[in-house]
């Protein structure tokens, strides 16, 4: 279903990449890009080439309708036949049943590079981690991580329904990760929900996971008020005790601070979900942490 972090690498030769989407369903909303929901990008040798892009019907009329139909085609070309590593980031939202890539007959097809962090950074939270409003896919925050990195990812976020329920903490303990991000504070109703699910969650993966790296974050937000300050006190409060207990592998990340990198007011969509630039700061604020977690004393 919904494929945020979902990702196809390989190298080739071909000075042509084409893909056929199967889309069950398309996702349409007022407050997200079609390129992000329901677009593919193209990274070309870890940089950004272009976006499959969804196509939109006209009808005949002055309005556009988006509707793919179950799915669509979309071809990018690149200048030469040189060989290239390449990545495709899937949607954010839609539902993918399948993905076809195509290259030129008689190109080169072999597998990319392994990640340098193969065991994959987690991240459990919100529509935000979920990549709402990205404009595309590659500009999720835990998508910019994974590239600047090297590092693979597995992005379990979900829309309005990650609320730190014990039966996720329990499924999250069993995978093999290699840092778990807990970002999932803008999804509880209120201060005294998450006071009841954070450090019991962080709990249960604890038990199972003594020497994993957790990386807990507050909620990024345009205002900041007396909501976000009790938010935030109860997220640090299991760090502390963490730490009292001599856990020193857990970390903060403070959702207060992430869109003071530029003005706030070009930082959300709407007053939440992040635009890229929103997501960019978010990703600033993170990297440190992770790559002194993945990479000790040495350049990521």
């Amino acid at each position: 279903t919904n494929t945020t972090g979902a990702r196809v690498r390989f190298r080739t030769n071909s000075s042509k990449v084409a893909i056929r989407a199967e889309l069950p369903t398309t996702c349409v909303m007022p407050h997200q890009a079609i390129t992000g929901s329901s677009g593919f990008d193209l990274f070309v040798d870890g940089a950004f080439w272009n976006t499959f892009i969804p196509p939109i019907d006209y009808g005949g009329g002055f309005m556009p309708h988006f509707s793919v139909d179950g799915g669509y085609a979309a071809q990018i070309p690149l200048p030469d036949r040189r060989s290239r590593d390449m990545l495709i980031h899937f949607p954010t939202y839609n539902d993918v049943a399948n993905l076809y890539v195509g290259i030129e007959e008689g190109a080169e097809l072999t597998f990319g590079d392994e990640y340098a962090v193969q065991k994959p950074i987690v991240f459990y939270g919100s529509s935000i981690t979920h990549g709402c409003a990205a404009t595309k896919p590659g500009n999720a925050y835990p998508n910019l991580l994974s590239r600047w990195l090297n590092a693979d990812i597995r992005n379990i976020a979900f829309s309005g329904n990650a609320k730190g329920e014990e039966v996720m903490a329990e499924y999250i303990a069993s995978l093999d990760m290699s840092v778990l991000v807990m970002d999932y504070d803008h999804n509880a109703p209120n201060a005294e929900h998450l006071r009841n699910t954070h450090e019991k969650f962080f709990s249960i993966i604890r038990e199972k996971n003594p020497d994993l790296p957790v990386v807990m974050a507050s909620r990024p937000n345009r205002w900041i008020g007396d909501e976000l300050q009790k938010r935030k006190s109860i997220i640090l409060q299991t760090v502390a005790n963490a730490r009292a207990k001599g856990d020193n592998n857990v970390y903060f990340v403070d959702g207060e601070t992430m869109f003071d990198l530029l003005d706030r007011s070009m930082c959300t969509v709407d007053s939440a979900h992040p635009t890229d630039i929103g997501f960019y700061c978010m990703a600033k604020a993170f990297y440190p942490v992770l790559k002194e977690i993945l990479y000790p004393q040495k350049d990521a």
